[in-house]
């Protein structure tokens, strides 16, 4: 069993996609992408069994996701950081579907439920 995640693949197409729909991006020539930065979340130290197993897995993978987004987009105004919200809710998203456990997804869709709901 893989007990850590990477994320890295993610991260590549974030990159991307902030970098081309950033206004101030759009009107500069075209530039070598500089590598994505990456984090890796172990697990192989939690039992993913029991509810506390699961909520700090839940936990490190959020803040992984923010050390990351925070690389890519700082969130230093109203607009960049909406767009660190929407990096960490990908990474987050694709994180929880890759470790790919009913618990841990029944844990993040109760989360992103709440969050949709308190949006409206």
């Amino acid at each position: 069993m893989n007990t850590q995640l990477r994320f890295a693949s993610v991260i590549t197409a974030l990159a991307t996609a902030v970098a081309l729909s950033a206004p101030s991006f759009a009107a500069a020539p075209a530039q070598a992408q500089p590598a994505a930065p990456t984090q890796v979340v172990h697990f192989a130290d939690l039992d993913l069994s029991t509810g506390a197993g699961v909520h700090m897995l839940y936990g490190r993978i959020r803040t992984a996701a923010w050390q990351v987004c925070s690389k890519i987009v700082a969130p230093t105004n109203a607009a960049s950081g909406m767009e660190n919200l929407q990096c960490r809710e990908t990474l987050i998203d694709a994180a929880v579907a890759q470790v790919n456990r009913p618990a841990l997804t029944a844990l993040h869709t109760g989360k992103v439920g709440r969050r949709l709901v308190a949006r409206r």
